[in-house]
C-alpha cells in the first residue's frame, strides 16, 4: 500500500475508507474491505463476487475537445451519475416576424428558447422554400437571437427554427410560422407595403405623396390600385378617401 509511504495517500485512506491495519485490499472503491494479509483465495473471491452482484447507477460521460489555435485545446467532460449528462434543451418558438411581405424584401424574424443545464444554444431556420441556414450562435440560454431571410418569389411560407445545445443534442422544429409572400394579398389598399398588410391613414398619406409628386411610387402598383381599374390615379386616392372616413366600400380584392 503507498499509505505507508506517502502522506496523502494516508490521509485519503485513513479519512475515506475503513483503514486499520496493512495490508487492507478495497473492493469496488471501498464497498468491500479486506483487512490485513491471508493466503486463502475464498476471503479475496467473495468479496469480488459481492462487489459484482451490487447494483449501482450507471455513469453517463459526455467529453467535448475544442482546438484553440496556437497548440491548445479544450477539453470538457460532464458526468451524469444514474441521471443523463445532458438534456436538450426546450422546443424554440417564433417569438416575431412578419406575416406578409413582398418578394426581395429582408425579413427579419426572432426567436429564443431556455437549457436546464444553461449551455450555449445554436440555431438554425427552415425558411419553407427548400433552403435551410447553417447553425447560428453560440447565445446564451433565454437570450434572444434574430435572423433575416427574403423570398424571391409569391407564396405562401411555412418558417420554423430548431436549437441545439453545445453538445449537439437538437430540439424538435418549432411550430409553423406562416408568412404570405406576394405584391398583393387580401385587399388592395396596403400602399406602404406594412407588415401587418394594413390599410390605414399611412396607407392614403403615402399615396397623397405620390400622387402629388412628393414621395416614392408604391412597391406594389396592385396594392396601389385600390379600385382595382389596372391603374393607380386620382381615382384610387378619392376612393381611399372615401374608405378612410367611413363614406365608402372597403378596397377592391387582390384576386
Amino acid at each position: 500500500m503507498v499509505g505507508d509511504i506517502n502522506g496523502k495517500a494516508y490521509d485519503r485512506l485513513n479519512q475515506h475508507y475503513n483503514f486499520v491495519g496493512y495490508p487492507s485490499c478495497f473492493f469496488d472503491g471501498g464497498y468491500q474491505v479486506l483487512v490485513g494479509g491471508t493466503s486463502d483465495e475464498s476471503y479475496y473471491r467473495s468479496r469480488i463476487v459481492q462487489s459484482g452482484e451490487r447494483v449501482v447507477p450507471p455513469l453517463d460521460v459526455l467529453t467535448a475537445v475544442n482546438w484553440l489555435g496556437s497548440n491548445s485545446i479544450e477539453i470538457k467532460i460532464r458526468i451524469g451519475n444514474g441521471v443523463p449528462a445532458n438534456y436538450a434543451p426546450d422546443d424554440p418558438t417564433i417569438t416575431s416576424g412578419p406575416t406578409n411581405t413582398v418578394p426581395g424584401d429582408n425579413c427579419e424574424f426572432e426567436t429564443s428558447t431556455t437549457d436546464q443545464d444553461s449551455d450555449q444554444m445554436y440555431y438554425r431556420w427552415d425558411w419553407g422554400d427548400g433552403s435551410t441556414s447553417d447553425w447560428m450562435g453560440p447565445y446564451d440560454s433565454g437570450a434572444k437571437m434574430t435572423a433575416s431571410h427574403t423570398w424571391q418569389q409569391n407564396g405562401e411560407f411555412a418558417v420554423k427554427v430548431q436549437a441545439k445545445d453545445e453538445w449537439d443534442a437538437e430540439t424538435s422544429w418549432s411550430a409553423d410560422y406562416s408568412v404570405k409572400v406576394g405584391c398583393c394579398i387580401g385587399l388592395r389598399g396596403n400602399v406602404n407595403n406594412d407588415s401587418e398588410d394594413a390599410v390605414d391613414i399611412s396607407d392614403l398619406i403615402f399615396l397623397v405623396d405620390y400622387s402629388f409628386g412628393s414621395g416614392p411610387a408604391p412597391v406594389c402598383a396592385d396594392e396601389a390600385d385600390v379600385n382595382g381599374d389596372l391603374t393607380v390615379d386620382i381615382t384610387d386616392l378619392i376612393y381611399l378617401v372615401d374608405y378612410s372616413f367611413g363614406t365608402g366600400p372597403a378596397p377592391i380584392s387582390c384576386q
